[in-house]
């Protein structure tokens, strides 16, 4: 699921035009992590082993590391193609981003989807802060549900998923960029894991691969036909919801044969580090251009994009 995610984005920033909704990437990164926290919580809290300090201990090595690198990288690369200006800029978005409030700047300086972001080179660490944040408040929400068994939990995430949800859409006619970069406002989309975390998986039947080869071709068709001018339902609830079909069927024959594809489990264990290599290399390859990419640029910076990334994840994310 994380090689679809990242390679949905990868494909919406290099400009191909049959993925103009590869951004609703991001939307499936957030199931799945609200999906693998609330797992490892329950599953810690149930053993015995739950502390707050290994969590937030194991959080850091696991985000931080790759995260600095790919500033420092960013700001040499950046010192020899930007303008002063625009390298002020870079350096100002790099300390939001080390500060976990890189949404924040974002969504105080301008949009993810105006012209300007074709200049900033660290813009995808929004997705990072709105994640850094989550993990944050979280853990104490969650266990505070847990006091009351399990059920009590499953409630409870649904009912804050539901303010987040009706918050987001009250919002949108108000400020449609705080809807965007700002985490209230995607903990519906968190949630839609957590439930999952919560319910369980279902068993692997005929019935759960249909619902999972549905769940894989919606999120496909939400890549291929969604765009930034979409209803909100069509470009962040049905993505979510795809992905959460995906994760809850996730046992099935059709998930077990697509999803453990080699390629596909290669992709999904750096996707991280793709994530965190592509976007520099795309803006400052374009800047360092004519701003537009050929057919061959494309590929090239796509291949570009994983490779820095498997070098990142070998040399940084894996070793920390």
């Amino acid at each position: 699921m994380r090689a679809i995610a990242v390679m949905a984005v990868l494909l919406f920033h290099v400009d191909f035009e049959w993925a103009a909704g590869g951004f609703t990437g991001v939307d499936v990164f957030f199931v799945i992590s609200g999906f693998l926290i609330t797992r490892n919580i329950i599953h810690e809290v149930k053993s015995g082993t739950w502390s707050f300090g290994k969590f937030y201990l194991r959080r850091a090595t696991r985000l931080f590391p790759a995260l600095f690198a790919t500033i420092v990288f960013t700001l040499i690369a950046a010192w020899w193609i930007l303008s002063p200006a625009d390298l002020e800029r870079v350096g100002q978005t790099s300390m939001m981003s080390v500060l976990s409030v890189g949404n924040i700047f974002f969504w105080l300086e301008s949009g993810y989807f105006d012209a300007n972001s074709a200049t900033k080179p660290l813009l995808h660490t929004w997705s990072l802060a709105v994640e850094e944040q989550f993990y944050l408040v979280w853990p104490g929400v969650l266990l505070l549900l847990l006091l009351g068994g399990r059920l009590t939990a499953l409630w409870g995430v649904i009912f804050l998923g539901l303010i987040s949800l009706i918050a987001a859409f009250w919002f949108l006619t108000i400020d449609p960029s705080a809807v965007f970069f700002l985490m209230p406002f995607r903990i519906h989309q968190f949630a839609v894991g957590a439930i999952i975390a919560i319910v369980g998986w279902l068993p692997s039947k005929n019935a759960s691969s249909v619902a999972s080869a549905a769940a894989f071709l919606g999120i496909i068709a939400v890549t291929a036909f969604v765009s930034n001018s979409s209803h909100y339902f069509f470009s962040a609830i049905l993505p979510a919801c795809f992905a959460g079909i995906l994760l809850l069927t996730s046992r099935s024959r059709f998930a077990n044969s697509v999803l453990s594809m080699s390629i596909a489990v290669w992709v999904g264990r750096r996707s991280y580090s793709i994530y965190l290599a592509h976007w520099p290399i795309i803006v400052l390859w374009k800047l360092n251009s004519d701003l537009q990419f050929s057919l061959f640029e494309q590929i090239a910076a796509l291949t570009v994009s994983v490779s820095a990334g498997a070098v990142l994840f070998e040399l940084v994310e894996n070793l920390f």
